[in-house]
């Protein structure tokens, strides 16, 4: 999980990447293709505390690697 793509999200850690992947996210590319609702209420109360709406709006603006 270390050298996902998720990694680039601000502000994620290895716990919130590992959350991710535990719900089905397993890099940027997937990110970009949820709906913000429906992955708050996957995620819980972190998707009540986190703005899951910026992590999409950043994971489809993300250039990747040069």
């Amino acid at each position: 999980m270390r050298d996902s793509t998720l990694t680039r999200l601000p502000g994620a850690g290895i716990g919130l990447v590992w959350l991710l992947h535990a719900n089905g996210i397993g890099s940027l590319e997937g990110l970009a293709t949820v709906d913000a609702e429906a992955l708050k209420q996957r995620l819980g109360l972190v998707g009540q505390l986190v703005d899951v709406q910026a992590w999409i709006d950043f994971a489809k603006s993300d250039p990747g690697d040069p």
